[in-house]
């Protein structure tokens, strides 16, 4: 039932774009769709993190729909004003909800919004950085992750500062892939003067360990890399789904005491997935599992999500690969 609803309000918002097309000039015939855009985008935000995926997936494609109609009737602030308004929601499902609807419009029609309303509407959003709220904070992660991506390198210059925040909580330990996908970005897009001088004192060897790994596989070509062409291929570059598992965390606590130790005793990695390179290749360099960058706690870190995400995917693969394994 739930499902058919979501599919109705598609099928009305698709309706309205073909019927309305030529009438959007006319004051009156504006503001009624405006005034419907207010009735239903409430309800279709609220199920973008529905646990169903037939039912995210419906209220994506309502999302997607409502957005282009408006957005190509030159009504940018009124949509984006509206979804914004979940962001004053009493429950941080409605937060999250609503960070992940501006998410996908700043995604999906970036070109279409005027720079100065991305500049405000990327000032407010990224406060939730602050958030004590884990679903929250996580939605923001996201959130910062599209900015990186589809803004231009004077804008992120500008928002640099509140991007980093989000190494200031204490839920960094529970979206390391995340956080790993922006700092990469950041590290190809950012002067390396600047960015280190931006970038928190605490974490500055995680910086230099990312920088290397760019560096390693070649700075030009990877800045010039063509982004992501679909929603559904930019989340999975993190790892992560649209919907948040709440056992994220603790599953990527699990296992990480006796991974250290197991790295301790191979001698250092040599996994592929980690970005080291292939145990054969003899022209890449990698770094000396003794060095200061690599007993840092935030690199640690770091390399244990990499090894929790390979051992989903790959098995078995990673520990075979490894030095010193029987």
């Amino acid at each position: 039932a739930l499902k058919a609803r979501v599919a109705c309000i598609e099928a009305l918002l698709l309706l309205l774009q073909e019927r309305l097309a030529s009438q959007f000039g006319n004051p009156a015939v504006r503001q009624e769709f405006l005034n419907c855009l207010q009735t239903v985008l409430p309800e279709v935000m609220m199920h973008l993190r529905d646990p169903g995926t037939a039912v995210r997936e419906a209220a994506r494609s309502c999302l997607h729909v409502a957005a282009t109609t408006a957005l190509h009737q030159d009504m940018q602030v009124e949509v984006v004003t509206l979804v914004s308004a979940g962001l004053a929601g009493l429950t941080q499902h409605s937060k999250a909800a609503a960070v992940d609807a501006l998410s996908r419009l700043m995604f999906e029609h970036s070109t279409l919004i005027a720079e100065e309303t991305q500049l405000r509407l990327i000032t407010v959003v990224l406060l939730l950085l602050e958030d004590l709220e884990p679903k929250v904070w996580r939605s923001a992660c996201k959130f910062a992750k599209v900015v990186v991506y589809v803004c231009s390198k004077e804008q992120t210059e500008k928002v640099l500062p509140q991007i980093l925040r989000l190494f200031s909580s204490r839920h960094l330990a529970s979206a390391k892939m995340l956080v790993r996908s922006i700092i990469t970005r950041l590290v190809k897009v950012l002067p390396q003067d600047f960015l280190s001088e931006a970038f928190p004192k605490a974490h500055l060897p995680l910086l230099h360990y990312v920088q290397r790994q760019v560096a390693r596989t070649g700075r030009p070509k990877a800045a010039k890399e063509a982004k992501a062409n679909s929603w559904e291929r930019f989340s999975a570059d993190d790892g992560t789904g649209a919907v948040e598992d709440e056992d994220t965390a603790d599953a990527q606590e699990v296992g990480r005491s006796s991974k250290r130790k197991k790295r301790a005793r191979a001698g250092g990695d040599n996994d592929e997935d980690e970005g080291m390179g292939k145990s054969g290749d003899s022209q890449i360099v990698r770094e000396p599992p003794t060095s200061a960058v690599m007993a840092h706690e935030a690199v640690q870190e770091l390399l244990d999500a990499w090894e929790a995400e390979s051992d989903n995917e790959g098995g078995d693969r990673m520990a075979d690969a490894r030095p010193g394994r029987k």
